[in-house]
C-alpha cells in the first residue's frame, strides 16, 4: 500500500513523456531490483491527485523480503510518494500475479496510521519544496 502528494504527477499510469507515480515507482524499483520487475495499481488518480492508501502489486525475480524492499523503496522514492506497507502473502488479493515473486501491498491496515503517515509526508514535502 502507497500514499502520495500528486501535485507534481500527471496521474497514476505510466504516459510517454509524462511524470506519473507508477513510472516513477518503475523507475525507481527497476533501479534496485532489475528491468523485470513489474509494477500494477488496483486504480488510477487522475493529475494532481492524492492518494491515502492505493493498493499495488509489484513482482520482481529479486530475492528480498516485505520489510527490505518497503525500506528500499522508500530510501530511493521522492519524498511526495511512500510505501506504507508490504507482505509477499499470497491470499492478500494480488493485483499481479506472474513469473518471480509477488509483493502484494497490505490491504488491512490501521486508518491511523494511514492518516498518520499521510500527515508525515505532506510535511515533508512541504519542507522539501520549501528547500528546494
Amino acid at each position: 500500500m502507497l500514499s502520495y502528494d500528486g501535485t507534481d504527477y500527471h496521474g497514476w499510469q505510466v504516459q510517454a513523456g509524462a511524470r506519473t507515480v507508477q513510472g516513477t515507482l518503475v523507475e525507481t524499483a527497476r533501479r534496485r531490483f532489475g528491468a523485470d520487475t513489474r509494477v500494477t495499481g488496483a486504480s488510477r488518480t487522475d493529475a494532481g491527485v492524492h492518494a491515502l492508501g492505493q493498493v499495488v502489486s509489484l513482482a520482481t525475480t529479486a530475492r528480498i523480503g516485505a520489510t527490505g524492499l518497503r525500506g528500499a523503496l522508500n530510501a530511493d522514492l521522492p519524498r511526495d510518494i511512500r510505501i506504507l506497507g508490504v507482505t509477499g502473502h499470497p491470499s492478500v488479493i494480488p493485483v499481479l500475479r506472474g513469473a518471480g515473486a509477488d509483493a502484494c501491498v497490505t490491504k488491512p491496515l490501521d486508518p491511523t496510521v494511514v492518516v498518520r503517515e499521510l500527515e508525515r509526508l505532506a510535511a515533508s514535502t512541504r519542507a522539501h519544496s520549501l528547500t528546494g
